[in-house]
């Protein structure tokens, strides 16, 4: 669970931190997101899976991974924020960004492999859908 938090948690936002603008991170996460086509980061996606599960029922398991959710959504919510949005439409832009790409893997688990046509392409949809109107950012 540690070695999952630190992947998960603390890799992907020291990775997208240079990133720049809070709009570029956030965009990057929706980018990260898809990349389920990586051996290495289906791996984890396949094993965050199987944690969530678990901490429906082992009370070691759901503290971790509330802790989990929760740093990744105060991440997010302090990215909208960043762009300039009202904390509370942040934080409503934060909670739902993160429940769209927490679904991300199973739903792509069951259509196959994205060529980078398609992944490029829903990408910028995503990154358009939510991302706030002040971003102009692409992928």
């Amino acid at each position: 669970v540690a070695r999952w938090e630190e992947l998960s948690v603390d890799g992907v936002l020291a990775d997208l931190v240079g990133l720049g603008s809070p709009c570029a991170v956030l965009c990057g996460l929706i980018a990260r997101a898809l990349e389920v086509d990586d051996p290495a980061r289906r791996q984890r996606m396949r094993a965050e899976a199987t944690l969530a599960g678990i901490a429906d029922w082992q009370p070691t398991v759901r503290a971790a991974y509330a802790r989990i959710t929760q740093r990744r959504l105060t991440a997010t919510q302090a990215l909208y924020a960043a762009t300039g949005l009202a904390p509370e439409e942040a934080a409503r832009a934060g909670r739902f960004t993160l429940m769209a790409l927490l679904g991300v893997y199973p739903i792509l688990l069951t259509r196959g492999p994205l060529d980078a046509r398609e992944r490029a392409e829903l990408v910028a949809d995503l990154c358009a859908r939510l991302l706030p109107p002040g971003c102009q950012e692409t992928p």
